[in-house]
């Protein structure tokens, strides 16, 4: 049998370490690419159906009553309401940056605020 030396021993250990770190980074990739393959598919599963509502959409009676016309009927009074709202915010605004710069001019505190309409005025409460 032949003589083996501390060193090549040493190196033999150091050898399998490398090998085993080597080992373990490999795990460590392939669990990321099994994890991103997985995600993928959850992705294309998610598109299939998407596409098969879009495909039943499509080739709907165009007479029959759609779920998504309500729908959109509903975000379009929404959002004209919403315009309406928001018209009305911009009104006050400008109303109130008004007050507040002539009362700065004059250098008094401004008149007090009318009421909201849902709000009942403070002679009220």
């Amino acid at each position: 049998m032949p003589d083996v030396r501390p060193a090549q021993i040493a190196a033999l250990f150091g050898g399998i370490e490398r090998l085993t770190g080597e080992v373990s980074g490999l795990r460590t990739d392939l669990q990321a690419l099994v994890q991103g393959l997985t995600l993928m598919a959850e992705g294309l599963e998610t598109q299939t159906l998407l596409l098969q509502e879009i495909l039943t959409a499509s080739t709907q009676d165009p007479s029959a009553e759609n779920p998504m016309e309500a729908l959109i009927r509903s975000f379009t009074g929404t959002l004209a309401s919403l315009e309406v709202a928001i018209q009305g915010l911009t009104r006050s605004q400008e109303g109130l940056i008004q007050r507040l710069a002539t009362a700065i001019i004059r250098g008094a505190a401004p008149p007090p605020l009318a009421p909201l309409p849902s709000q009942p005025a403070a002679s009220e409460a």
